[in-house]
């Protein structure tokens, strides 16, 4: 299940992408084994990094965070970046119902509205 996903233009060829991504959920609801992931499309490449992301399952409000690192295997130009997740090849298994609880709909009244955030940050490998 692909959460969201964005364009990335990226500058030199050679260089490497890492992803920062956090995504607030409200826990009620999950079950299953689950795993997150980062993917980097351009054309017919795809990359995916599963395994590196830390995924929290509790009632309440918890994050998912995760770094994925993409080499420089890509051309220059617009990239995919997709965040989402998966089931491991299992036939169910969900981290949450509500993602980004907001505490103005009465998703849950003891947390503050949270939002979600993915941080792109391209270099020069040494």
């Amino acid at each position: 299940v692909t959460l969201w996903s964005f364009t990335y233009s990226k500058v030199t060829a050679s260089n490497d992408i890492i992803i920062m991504f956090n995504l607030p959920f409200s826990g009620a609801g999950g079950s299953g084994a689950v795993r997150t992931y980062g993917r980097c499309t351009q054309g017919s490449n795809t990359d995916n990094h599963y395994g590196t992301w830390v995924y929290a399952y509790a009632s309440n409000c918890c994050p998912t965070t995760g770094i994925a690192h993409f080499t420089g295997s890509f051309g220059t130009g617009n990239h995919t970046i997709s965040i989402g997740w998966d089931n491991g090849g299992y036939s169910s298994g969900r981290p949450a119902v509500t993602y980004c609880p907001q505490q103005s709909s009465g998703d849950d009244g003891r947390i503050g509205n949270t939002v979600a955030t993915c941080t792109v940050i391209e270099y020069t490998p040494a």
